[in-house]
């Protein structure tokens, strides 16, 4: 005969209390020097200021714990940056005004903690809502009538460009992904502004429109000369872009 269970001798697995959750956005600059810092190298700067600035950082759990923390979005390097965010997680409350105060203590010089807000319950983290993205970019030369040049490009059915990812050179239409393009020739040098897809599901470079535009022009391409400066990271879509 097989034995009967009794209910009473059974240990009830308890639920898994969680830890409550403190996540902040903290939006930020980099500039001066520090656009020549990699994303890694960024992202490692960030942990250490975190600990310099003695902030109760979250750590994940398992062999190797790391600091709860995750940019919206990479700059690449030499860009300048002027409306990036970083989310952060915290084993404890704290006043965004003391975030943001502690941290700049331990920022180097071109880097600058710009703001600090509590992410509500359930919010999405930065990397997941971003979809587009502001810049400024100064040209390394003069074009001439740069409002019918704009016209010009934005009247082509396609924009189409070579673009190179993991060893494979393929022809892409980036046309989709330019959402505002227009152009300043009041300076020694133009300068274009520009929206553009930025984030998971389509990214597209600042550098990339500018090469379309030179080759365009048929003037040599050189990135080096220009001056890329990234203003703002949005979320939304067709119906209208809103900051993070």
């Amino acid at each position: 005969m097989s034995e009967q269970i009794n209910k009473n001798d059974v240990t009830e697995k308890k639920p898994v209390q969680l830890m409550p959750r403190y996540r902040y956005r903290l939006g930020f600059e980099k500039k001066d020097k520090m656009i020549y810092i990699g994303h890694l190298d960024l992202m490692t700067f960030f942990q250490r200021a975190v600990k310099r600035a003695g902030l109760p950082i979250a750590y994940s759990k398992g062999f190797n714990p790391h600091q709860l923390m995750s940019f919206a979005c990479p700059l690449s390097l030499g860009c300048y940056g002027y409306g990036e965010f970083v989310d952060i997680e915290l084993e404890h409350p704290m006043d965004e005004d003391e975030i943001v105060s502690s941290l700049n203590a331990a920022m180097n010089k071109g880097m600058r903690i710009t703001s600090a807000r509590a992410l509500c319950e359930g919010e999405k983290t930065g990397a997941a809502v971003v979809t587009a993205a502001d810049y400024r970019v100064t040209l390394g030369i003069k074009a001439d009538n740069t409002e019918r040049l704009i016209n010009e490009l934005m009247g082509l059915d396609k924009m189409e460009i070579e673009r190179t990812s993991k060893r494979k050179t393929k022809t892409v239409d980036i046309k989709p992904d330019i959402f505002v393009l227009s152009g300043d020739n009041s300076g020694e040098k133009t300068v274009l502004n520009m929206r553009i897809a930025t984030g998971s599901a389509n990214n597209l470079k600042a550098e990339l429109v500018c090469e379309y535009i030179y080759r365009y022009l048929g003037i040599p391409f050189e990135p080096y000369t220009l001056v890329i400066e990234r203003l703002a990271l949005l979320k939304g879509g067709d119906k209208g872009f809103e900051p993070l």
